[in-house]
Parts: structure tokens; C-alpha cells; sequence
């Protein structure tokens, strides 16, 4: 359907221009248009074949944006050209395919893995995995985004050492590999020294090898944790593989290049090359779109509104197929979303026109890769008491949600709860930043800071709150819509599963913080969503177990007791007997 609409835009625009159809073949007007739209056609200093001087129209655009600009089509990424490979090992000491991730098949243990081969998650006592592609010389560096912040060794080995490796011992923990833990705050190769500083959920961790002298680093959230080892063994027949090994139910997803990094390091270069020559052509095409857009909203000119579809539908023909790239929605797509597209009704547009002009395999990659990003990014986003970036993504999220056509794709994905949970996270800020947002602390009897401490104290609120109703507003969405059965299936399947973790670690404080955070920020939405639309739910559908709690009256060590609070048959197994008489329902 998207490709009819989109052939039928293109073919219109050719037929007004060769043909008599009154105002719309104007050839003034049209160049006009196309001249305000397209002024990379007339500014560029390039030589082409054709005439910048001759008039320009939608019969003539197509040659013209080909000449102008040249789109790369998508390479297979599971068939990678030979020599190109045997180019890339020559020249810059990479040994691998273009698409760098996770391989199954150099893996101890077991391990849960995303389509992509770069999310996964620890299903053994200690499982260790390594990449797909190995470095022989060079400064390289890959990202690991902590999605839980307990036991894992991150770092390099080379291909003798992973032999090596068993269910107990992984990466650092041979002679030729070399890994950094941050729970343990120590950096590991055969044995363990204090290293680094401790990690925690939503750090981003550089993990960075330099082949020429022989030296592994590690950075935390962009800033430099010094040098981890110095002794790394280089030369003819050594190379190293990017290399993790996880505790059970550890989670992280890696960055090989795929998308820009987080806090990329001056001199070190990603594994994965990035696709220069697609974002040249995307972001000469994206200015294009604005131009489009910026006219079709203040123009009330019948011509535009058809010039306008026509012109969209040639941008989205040369490059529907390059949106779904994951390194140009990081880079270019959403920043231009959040920055160009702030409007309500230029975000409208601008989705509309997704929806109507891209094939469908085209709109469900970039719907779903676009979620996924936003997700990420905003995963990663820091508290600080003004999260103008943060609401700026759940805002999109949220419009996004708000779109049937885009929902249906976001909350079909069997990813979907995964990423529902990364928006659902604030990372609290490190000890730097708490210091710049509380610069004093005060308690009682120091009237010294008092004034200070309150007012950060109220900022840090009132951040807390915008960030909330986001949550909210999302939320709202979900449970007030179509998807509200899938949502509820979703949600208790995720409540399953950290009750089974729980058991399995046989104390609920131990699930992963991210998920705690998670539950918390969800209740948080829910009570605020029922409280300002109580029309969603019944009141006859709405059931609360009743909650018993201890009387003053009863002869007992409060200061003993785990809880006061909970329902009957748990209480009864914490409290003595003679306390039963003394638990009355709460409701």
C-alpha cells in the first residue's frame, strides 16, 4: 500500500510537469518549491551532469536528487563480501564480519540473547561469551550499558585463554585475559586487584584496548578509571576478542559501533564501522523534510499541499530503506524529532508522512528500532533537577504510543515490556553530581545551610514529579487503550518472573535494582493514572485483599517484629501465636 501511495506521489509530480493541468504544472511555482526544499541542488560545489541553471521540476527531480546525492543500498549483513573482509584485516587489524555482536558459538554457559546478539543476559553460575570479531593491532574500544549491577568481568581474551574458560572461571581469570568487575571494584587477570570504583545500574562502561602498546583501560560514564593493565601481549598470531562473563541474571547490552557511543574516548576507534556514507545522505534528506514540513504548516496554498506530498514521497523513496539503522535513528532521527519537531502538529506531519510513504517492512523496522533507541537513550539518562532531556523522550515515547498505527508495531514487539521497563527508570545521580545539586547538607541545629539544603531539596521534588506524570501520561495511554489485555499480560507475566527470582535468591531484596525501580515507578504511575481518570476501571472491578496490622494493645517487642503490616496467613507465620488475637483487618 505504502509503495503504491508512494509511486502514485512520484508519478503525479512527472505527469504535472510534462502535462496541462492548470496551476499545478506551473513550472515557476514548482521551482520555487523544489528550489526551497532542495537547496543542497543549487549550492553544492560538486561537478554533475547537470545544469543548476536550467528550471527544476518534479520531472526532472528524481535524476536530479541521484546525481545530487548518492544513497548506498543496504549491504546483507549475513553475506559479507570476502575481499572486503581480507581489506578491513590488512589495513586495520580486524578480524570478523562488518556486523560485529555476540557469537553463540563462543559461549561457556548459558545465555538469553536479543535478535541483534547484543542484549543478553547471564543463565548460569558464571557464563562467559565472546564477540564475533577479533583485533589484531590498533586503539579499539566497545560500550557496555549495565542493565543490573551485580557480578560480571568485562575485558579481552584471546583465543587460547577462552579454551580455557568453565562455568566458574571467565574472563580475566587466565593468563591472556583481562577483565574489570565494578561490584567487586577489582581488575582481574589470573588473579584480582583493587581497580576502579564501584558501578551501578545504568553506568555506561568503556572498555578500551590499545594493540600498539600493549594497554587495556576502562571508563566509567565517560570519565577515565586509569589504566587497568599495561602488560597485554602483542604481535604476530595474538589476537583479542571483546569478551564478558556474567553471574546469573546479570544483563547488559553492548556497543560494538552499531550506534554512536555514549562517552566515545579521543584516539580509540569502534569495531563496527560506522555508516558514514548513509548518514551523509539521511541528513541532507532529513533538512529537506523540515524545509516540507515548515512550509506545508504556515502555507495555506493548495499547490503546496500537493507539492509537498510529491516531494515527500521522492526523499522517502531513496531513503525509507536506511531508516531503520539503528546508528542513523541515534544520531539523527530523534535528535531531529526532539529538536526540529517539538510542535505537536509538526511531529504529526512528520509521522504522518512515515506512515503513508514507507513500505511496511520499511515502517515496522523504524517504528520498532525507533522505540527501541528512545528507550535506551532514556535509560541512560542521569537525574539532574531540570530532566529536560528525559521528559523530552518520554514525550516522544508517549506520541508514539499515542499514533494506532505506530502502537500497534511498538506493542506487538515481544520486546515490548523489555523496553516499557528502560522508560520506567530514572538513574539516580553518582556522588559528583548529588554534590553540584545539594552543594551543603544541614540537620537540625545547623541553621547554617538550612535555606540552601531546602531549596535543592524542592528542586529535586519537583524534577521527581515532572518526571512522574510522564510516567503517567504513558501509562495512561496503555491501560486506557486497545492494548490495555496485552498490557495486563505483559505486566503480570514480569511480576511472575521477579517472584520467581526472588525465590530462586531467596530474598526479595535481592531482584535487580532496575526492576524494584521499575515496580516502584509503576505503582507511582498507576496511582496517579486511576486517581485523575477514574472512569478507566469500575468501581465493581476493583478488588483490594484485606490488610490486618498489630494493635498497640498486644504484649509484644515491636522493636522484634519484620512487619506490622500485610495480609493474615503471612503475619500469622512472623507473629507469635498470642499475638493472632491482636491482628484486625485494616479494611
Amino acid at each position: 500500500k505504502q509503495w503504491y501511495q508512494r509511486r502514485v506521489a512520484i508519478t503525479a509530480g512527472e505527469l504535472c510537469s510534462s502535462l496541462s493541468f492548470g496551476a499545478l504544472s506551473s513550472t515557476h511555482d514548482q521551482t520555487c518549491f523544489l528550489q526551497e526544499v532542495f537547496p543542497f541542488l543549487y549550492t553544492q560545489n560538486v561537478d554533475h551532469d547537470f545544469n543548476t541553471d536550467k528550471p527544476l521540476n518534479f520531472n526532472s527531480l528524481d535524476l536530479r536528487l541521484r546525481q545530487a546525492i548518492t544513497v548506498p543500498v543496504v549491504a546483507d549483513k549475513f553475506n559479507d563480501n570476502v575481499v572486503d573482509m581480507k581489506k578491513r584485516a590488512e589495513v586495520d587489524g580486524v578480524l570478523g564480519p562488518s556486523v560485529v555482536k555476540m557469537d553463540p558459538g563462543r559461549s561457556m554457559g548459558y545465555f538469553v540473547y536479543s535478535q541483534d546478539k547484543l542484549d543478553i543476559e547471564g543463565k548460569s553460575n558464571f557464563s562467559t561469551c565472546c564477540a564475533n570479531t577479533a583485533l589484531t593491532r590498533g586503539k579499539w574500544m566497545y560500550e557496555v550499558l549495565l542493565l543490573s549491577r551485580g557480578i560480571m568481568q568485562l575485558g579481552w581474551t584471546t583465543p587460547n585463554s577462552f579454551a580455557n574458560f568453565t562455568t566458574q572461571e571467565g574472563v580475566g581469570d587466565t593468563e591472556n585475559s583481562f577483565a574489570f568487575d565494578g561490584k567487586r571494584i577489582k581488575k582481574w587477570n589470573k588473579g584480582a586487584i583493587e581497580y576502579g570504583e564501584e558501578w551501578n545500574v545504568g553506568d555506561v562502561i568503556g572498555c578500551c584496548i590499545d594493540l600498539d602498546v600493549g594497554k587495556i583501560s576502562y571508563y566509567r560514564n565517560g570519565i577515565s578509571l586509569g589504566t587497568a593493565f599495561d602488560n597485554v601481549k602483542t604481535g604476530t598470531g595474538i589476537a583479542y576478542f571483546p569478551a564478558v562473563s556474567l553471574s546469573f541474571e546479570e544483563h547488559i547490552r553492548i556497543n560494538f559501533g552499531d550506534r554512536p557511543f555514549n562517552y566515545k574516548v579521543d584516539g580509540y576507534e569502534p569495531i563496527q564501522e560506522y555508516p558514514s556514507e548513509e548518514i551523509s545522505s539521511v541528513d541532507q534528506y532529513l533538512v529537506s523534510i523540515n524545509n516540507i514540513l515548515k512550509i506545508h504548516l504556515n502555507s495555506s496554498k493548495t499547490n503546496n499541499v500537493y507539492y509537498s506530498q510529491m516531494s515527500m514521497a521522492h526523499i522517502f523513496d531513496k531513503i525509507g530503506h536506511l531508516l531503520g539503522n539503528p546508528y542513523i535513528i541515534h544520531s539523527l532521527i530523534v535528535p531531529f524529532i526532539t529538536d526540529k519537531c517539538q510542535l505537536p502538529e509538526k511531529r504529526a506531519k512528520f509521522f504522518e508522512a512515515i506512515s503513508t510513504f514507507l513500505d511496511e517492512w520499511e515502517l515496522n523496522h523504524f517504528v520498532d528500532e525507533l522505540f527501541h533507541t528512545v528507550a535506551l537513550i532514556s535509560y541512560c539518562c542521569i537525574y539532574s533537577n531540570q530532566p529536560t532531556q528525559k521528559i523530552q523522550l518520554l514525550q516522544l515515547a508517549i506520541d508514539m504510543l499515542a499514533n494506532p498505527e505506530f502502537s500497534d508495531i511498538i506493542v506487538n514487539s515481544p520486546l515490548f515490556g523489555h523496553r516499557f521497563m528502560l522508560f520506567l527508570h530514572f538513574k539516580g545521580p553518582d556522588g559528583q553530581l548529588l554534590s553540584s545539586v545539594v552543594p551543603h547538607a544541614w540537620w537540625p541545629g545547623n541553621e547554617e545551610h538550612k535555606e540552601s539544603f531546602e531549596h535543592a531539596t524542592r528542586s529535586i521534588y519537583g524534577a521527581i514529579k515532572q518526571v512522574e506524570a510522564m510516567f503517567a501520561k504513558m501509562l495512561d495511554i496503555l491501560i486506557s487503550g486497545r492494548h490495555l489485555k496485552k498490557f495486563l499480560a505483559y505486566l503480570n507475566e514480569f511480576i511472575s518472573h521477579i517472584l520467581a527470582v526472588a525465590v530462586s535468591l531467596s530474598n526479595l531484596r535481592n531482584i535487580p535494582i532496575h526492576q524494584q525501580a521499575f515496580m516502584s515507578n509503576l505503582f507511582l504511575a498507576i496511582s496517579r493514572s486511576l486517581a485523575e481518570n477514574t472512569t478507566h476501571l469500575s468501581a465493581n472491578r476493583i478488588f483490594i485483599r484485606p490488610a490486618y496490622y498489630t494493635t498497640k494493645n498486644v504484649q509484644c517487642d515491636f522493636s522484634e517484629l519484620p512487619r506490622v503490616g500485610g495480609n493474615h496467613s503471612h503475619l500469622k507465620k512472623e507473629k507469635s501465636p498470642d499475638c493472632d488475637s491482636a491482628l484486625i483487618p485494616l479494611l
